[in-house]
């Protein structure tokens, strides 16, 4: 939870990297005129707050203040002590503490340090620090002056949302820093079974009878600060949308290692809208996570499925899903918590309709063709009739035979509550007096996606033969079959009479032969 106060260190101390800084003796202080510090937050923690400034280095700046040299206040040194710096001299220790601190590029290490340099200082009585108390009103601001140059250790003893220890550069006759809000975050994607979107996670598509799956990160708080006794608050409360029916799979993992039933719980009830409320309560197992310096902020990873319900309206947002968390945010108070903003994802589904025409005359729309719909690779798509259209069946329900439907006497044959991808539409048999068609129709279902999730564009194209189009309706045209001959036609009559000509012809050739030999 020390996040904000990892990267306040890490860009100060690669400033004063960059200037090469040289080890000079150790003093208490080096004054070069009275510098004033502001620090802000917009937390309404931070009112009131006690905020004290302990300058670890002083420095002697340039002009400008963009850069300056440091030299470690003697305080300071049994601080560097525990951490094995040592020096021949004073100048020596002091640069071997500067380049203790500057080796710490790793954001952990940064943050374990700051947080034990607060710790130290804190129990210290000869460092002399500034405290101020922070406004009671926003902006919350607490301003110290008269600070000489340096680089300082500012502490608070706010709430567990707020930095308790950030490093700072005081450089310039007017400083500001910002504590900006440490809240726990988290993050929620999903994984559909339609094509998946190019730019980004938290949007998918599938059909109706699919599982998706979720994960949600965070990371493990850090509640070293809070007593032994202390009731923790640390719960993922999930919101599932009426098109998504939850699956009672949930896996949790901490720092790559997956918790066991016991070590976490799961309660699901109903909603409002034939939602589903979800809460992952990590209560149990949190305090060892969040006190064990191995752990803290490391990844929790929580993971579960859903599947796609009828209720999932095509093109709609009917099967969205979002999550936030609940956590304890003063150490000092265990009822007071606070929670994250809602990260949600989105899952769609999508139709389109059939419409079977004559191909002379788009206006008479033809019934009893028999089709099955499939996947591009030749998987059948399972369909049962839901009013007026046919969808994929879910798990325990049974489809219309051999996933075969049959067009009505609108010749329109509607399909929903489909995944973005490839099909083909198979016609398996022709309306009575006409031809069937030769190859299946393909069908790809598109859709992009804002970058949050939400839908933004779909879109149907087909074709088949020559014919080719685009919209969620796709009209097939069936030409009528030319009749063949049958017994006692016209063909029957003229293969006859030919043939009398040709007997005639050869009895009449056969009797004058027979005359010319006698």
């Amino acid at each position: 939870m020390k996040s904000l106060m990892k990267k306040i260190a890490a860009v100060a101390l690669a400033a004063a990297t960059a200037l090469g800084m040289a080890g000079v003796a150790a003093t208490t202080a080096n004054a070069a005129g009275p510098a004033t510090l502001t620090v802000t937050s917009d937390n309404a923690g931070f009112s009131g707050n006690t905020v004290t400034a302990y300058q670890m280095f002083s420095a002697t700046p340039n002009t400008d203040g963009e850069s300056a040299t440091y030299t470690l206040n003697s305080g300071w040194k049994a601080f560097f002590q525990t951490k094995g710096v040592n020096g021949a001299d004073d100048n020596a220790f002091s640069q071997n503490a500067y380049t203790y601190v500057s080796a710490l590029t790793d954001s952990a290490k940064i943050a374990e340090f700051a947080a034990s340099a607060s710790a130290w200082a804190a129990k210290q009585t000869t460092l002399d620090p500034a405290s101020v108390t922070a406004t009671e009103e926003a902006p919350y601001t607490a301003t110290f002056s008269g600070l000489n140059y340096g680089y300082y250790l500012v502490t608070n003893d706010g709430a567990d949302s707020i930095p308790h220890a950030i490093l700072t550069n005081v450089t310039k006759t007017d400083n500001s820093v910002a504590l900006k809000s440490e809240y726990p975050t988290v993050d929620k994607t999903v994984t559909g079974t339609g094509t998946k979107p190019e730019n980004t996670d938290k949007g998918s598509s599938a059909q109706i009878g699919d599982t998706v799956n979720f994960t949600v990160k965070s990371k493990v708080p850090n509640y070293t600060e809070y007593t032994a006794d202390f009731k923790y608050t640390f719960k993922f409360t999930d919101t599932l949308s009426k098109g998504l029916t939850f699956k009672n799979d949930v896996k949790v993992t901490v720092n790559g290692t997956a918790l066991t039933a016991d070590q976490f719980d799961v309660t699901s009830t109903n909603a409002t809208d034939d939602a589903t409320a979800l809460t992952i309560d990590l209560a149990k197992s949190i305090k060892g996570f969040a006190t064990d310096k191995a752990t803290i902020g490391t990844e929790i990873v929580v993971t579960y499925s859903a599947t796609v319900n009828e209720q999932a309206v095509a093109g709609q947002d009917t099967a969205s899903n979002s999550v936030k968390l609940i956590y304890s945010n003063d150490p000092n108070n265990q009822d007071s918590v606070d929670d994250t903003p809602e990260s949600k994802t989105h899952t769609y589904t999508f139709n389109f309709d059939l419409k079977k025409v004559d191909a002379k005359d788009a206006n008479k729309t033809l019934a009893g063709a028999v089709f099955h719909l499939a996947k591009k690779d030749g998987t059948l798509v399972n369909l049962i009739k839901d009013g007026e259209s046919y969808r994929p069946v879910k798990d325990g329900e049974t489809g219309v035979a051999d996933g075969k439907v049959t067009t009505p006497a609108t010749g329109v044959i509607k399909f929903t509550g489909l995944a973005a991808g490839e099909y083909q539409l198979v016609e398996d048999q022709a309306p009575n007096g006409y031809n069937k068609l030769t190859d299946p129709i393909s069908v790809t279902i598109t859709a992009t996606y804002n970058a949050d999730g939400t839908l933004n564009t779909s879109n149907v194209a087909y074709s088949y033969g020559a014919e080719k189009g685009t919209g969620t309706t796709i009209t097939v045209k069936n030409n009528e079959g030319t009749l063949l001959p049958g017994t006692g036609g016209m063909g029957t009559v003229a293969f006859t009479v030919v043939g009398v000509i040709v007997i005639a012809l050869g009895v009449a050739w056969a009797i004058q032969r027979k005359r010319a030999n006698a």
